[in-house]
């Protein structure tokens, strides 16, 4: 599975889920850095990582997301992230 995450309209990276439930996040350097300001408290959506346990931030927008079945687009009102599926 695989997701393009945004901030407001600016794509910032992509999160990449496998078969075992581990994440791989590629951030997407010209987006990150017209937002870096607004997201350097989300450190781990600065750097790239290798297959790992989930991230905290990713997972529990898809865990609220399903339960409601919108894990298709995910976005909340109260923050500018947003997270859309590429089936």
């Amino acid at each position: 599975m695989k997701y393009k995450v945004f901030y407001q309209k600016t794509k910032i990276g992509v999160l990449e889920i496998n078969e075992k439930n581990q994440y791989k996040y590629t951030p997407d350097v010209k987006g990150t850095q017209k937002v870096k300001e607004s997201i350097e408290i989300f450190y781990e959506m600065l750097v790239a990582s290798d297959w790992r346990d989930p991230i905290p931030f990713f997972q529990n927008r898809i865990s609220d997301a399903t339960r409601f079945s919108q894990e298709k687009d995910i976005k909340n009102q109260t923050d500018p992230f947003r997270m859309i599926r590429e089936d």
